[in-house]
C-alpha cells in the first residue's frame, strides 16, 4: 500500500503508466489532479482529448480515498511546517503508516522531516 499525491498521479498518467501498489489518498487528490490537467490544457500543453482521458483515468483509479474531514485535525496541526493541501497527504501517510509517493520535492522534504517515508 502507498499514499499517492496528485503530482505522482498526474505524472504517471501523462506518461501512460499505472500503479502496482494498493493506493490510498486524501479526498482532495482527484480535485488536485483535475486542476492540474485543466491548467495544462489551458496552457496549451495538453490537448483536450488527452486531458479528458486523464481525468477519466483519475476517476477510475483504484484508490481508497480517506475523508478530508478525518484528516483535517492532523493536517491543520502541521500548518506551520507544511503547505495545508500537502499536509493532507502527510496526514494520510501518518494515519495509514505507509510511504508517500510524490514527485513534489518540497512536499517530500516536509514529509520526511515529519517522519514519513517518501518515494519519488
Amino acid at each position: 500500500m502507498i499514499v499517492v499525491d496528485a503530482s505522482a498521479v498526474v505524472d504517471r498518467l501523462l506518461r501512460g503508466q499505472g500503479f502496482d501498489d494498493d493506493l490510498v489518498a486524501p479526498d482532495l487528490m482527484p480535485v488536485e489532479c483535475a486542476s492540474a490537467f485543466a491548467r495544462l490544457e489551458r496552457g496549451g500543453l495538453l490537448e483536450r482529448v488527452h486531458a479528458d482521458a486523464c481525468v477519466a483515468a483519475v476517476r477510475d483509479l483504484p484508490v481508497t480515498l480517506m475523508s478530508d474531514r478525518t484528516l483535517l485535525p492532523a493536517a491543520w496541526s502541521m500548518r506551520s511546517s507544511v503547505a495545508i493541501a500537502d499536509a493532507f497527504y502527510v496526514a494520510c501517510a501518518l494515519a495509514t503508516g505507509v510511504p508517500l509517493l510524490t514527485h513534489d520535492r518540497r512536499l517530500a522534504r516536509s514529509a520526511e522531516r515529519l517522519g514519513v517515508v517518501v518515494q519519488s
